[in-house]
């Protein structure tokens, strides 16, 4: 599995070849399957948690009655769709870090 982070003694970097991203969308749904699981998944949660100490959050959204899709792209697609639309905010809570610092 490819990951667009990795965890050094210094703390978390993007990857390197996928330094041209400017942006890393995360859904809760994403964080509970972790976290679920701690022994199991201990280096990714430890990257989420380094990611929200090293990169600036542009947008955090808390939703409400959460429906979950099989595929994860089309919650946040969901979510999003209703922000930019202004419709009710619904589904994961997301957030939206800047992966540039320029």
């Amino acid at each position: 599995m490819h990951s667009l982070f990795v965890l050094t003694d210094d703390g978390v970097q993007v990857a390197e070849g996928d330094a041209d991203y400017e942006y890393f969308v995360m859904s809760s749904n994403y964080r509970n399957r972790y976290s679920n699981e701690p022994h199991r998944y201990a280096d990714i949660i430890a990257i989420y948690e380094e990611i929200d100490e090293t990169y600036d959050t542009l947008l955090k959204v808390i939703g409400s009655n959460p429906r979950h899709s099989v595929n994860e792209m089309v919650n946040i697609c969901y979510q999003l769709d209703y922000l930019l639309n202004g419709g009710d905010i619904i589904g994961d809570d997301i957030w939206i870090y800047e992966l540039t610092s320029d």
